[in-house]
């Protein structure tokens, strides 16, 4: 403004002389002499980074583009280079030329073989827009250089909530029964499986999951015990019949010896049992198994009977069926009693199988049951 708090006009601006310092004036006059004699400024130093790798010169070209054409190092086709080409020179300047690389990059479980002229793999991130929230970067570092042939691994962790359903039977619970008697049982209600809904927080690492915890767990199907009724009602013993001894009779005539007939067992029809299975499979597993006898179960149901051969093995309450006692069942031949159980009481068998599969198929039935000795 002019002192009378005016802007001065266009043409007054335009014809307002140009006034130089001292000092600029002495550059000027300086640098027309050096030009009028032939001489170039003062060269600058300039550091050159290809890649990860840097060298120094000093130069007296003014812009970034000079510099390069006349220094010996190759530009590959396709570099980046920073600061541009047209930029002017500075002393200390650094210019940084980013050629093109082949690297494989693994994203999560996605593995490709890219082409990239990021000097970092920080730069590598912002150019493949890579979410460094989801995709955690397993080698190197952000700030390490990204080299040819170079295998950059970023996990990518996903956690999802995850619900199943789940059958979980209710047990078995007895009940005493007065109208039973003491070797009999009966089902009063059958047992169905409460279904419970339970939700995880699965923890997948390139797909693939690595961690499960349980959040919630809601029981979405009632379910109910089998209830079964045990008999406490004392059976009446039976008198054992008198068997008269029969006499021989005795005569005169000789005769030639005759062979001793074989003589069968002698059976006792017992009657109806209720026979359930157990299995070597469930039971044992491998290794020893030892029956309540003592016996050494091992790999096979059958046991070596000297008389009899190769005859099943059973659990059976003692009380009705002593260990090592021999029987006929229908349906499933002879076999011997070498175990008892905790439920098996009154006319009760627990069949032993060789897997687990056999004893689900077969379940629980009744069987005819018949004493050899």
């Amino acid at each position: 403004m002019n002192r009378q708090g005016q802007e001065p006009s266009t043409k007054q601006a335009r014809l307002k002389p140009t006034i130089l310092r001292a000092s600029q004036l002495t550059a000027l006059v300086m640098t027309m002499a050096f030009a009028a004699v032939g001489f170039e400024p003062a060269p600058k130093g300039v550091y050159i980074q290809i890649d990860d790798t840097v060298t120094y010169q000093e130069t007296t070209k003014t812009n970034v583009a000079d510099v390069l054409a006349t220094s010996d190092l190759t530009v590959e086709t396709g570099s980046i280079i920073l600061p541009g080409e047209q930029t002017n020179v500075q002393d200390g300047m650094y210019i940084t030329i980013s050629t093109p690389k082949t690297i494989t990059l693994q994203i999560g479980a996605t593995t490709s073989e890219i082409e990239t002229t990021a000097l970092t793999v920080e730069e590598l991130i912002t150019e493949q827009q890579i979410d460094v929230n989801k995709s955690k970067l397993q080698t190197l570092s952000p700030q390490d250089y990204v080299k040819e042939d170079t295998t950059i691994v970023f996990n990518e962790t996903e956690i999802k909530e995850e619900t199943i359903q789940e059958s979980q039977p209710l047990g078995v619970e007895y009940k005493a029964d007065d109208s039973l008697f003491e070797d009999e049982e009966q089902i009063v209600q059958d047992g169905i499986d409460q279904t419970i809904a339970k939700t995880f927080a699965v923890t997948y690492v390139n797909g693939e999951e690595t961690t499960r915890s349980l959040l919630n767990e809601t029981i979405t199907t009632a379910g109910q015990p089998q209830i079964i009724a045990q008999g406490t009602k004392v059976r009446p013993v039976e008198p054992e019949p008198v068997v008269e001894p029969v006499q021989a009779e005795t005569t005169s005539v000789a005769t030639a010896p005759v062979a001793a007939p074989v003589v069968a067992p002698v059976t006792t029809n017992v009657g109806t049992f209720e026979m359930s299975g157990y299995s070597i499979e469930g039971s044992c597993g491998t290794g020893a198994c030892y029956t309540a006898s003592g016996y050494n179960i091992g790999s096979s149901p059958y046991y070596n009977h000297p008389q009899y051969g190769q005859i099943r093995i059973v659990a059976a309450d003692p009380s009705v069926l002593p260990l090592g006692s021999i029987i006929d069942i229908a349906g499933f031949g002879r076999a011997i009693v070498l175990d008892t159980g905790g439920y098996i009481k009154g006319n009760r068998l627990d069949f032993l199988f060789a897997t687990d599969a056999e004893c689900f198929a077969w379940g629980r039935n009744n069987v005819s049951v018949t004493i050899v000795e």
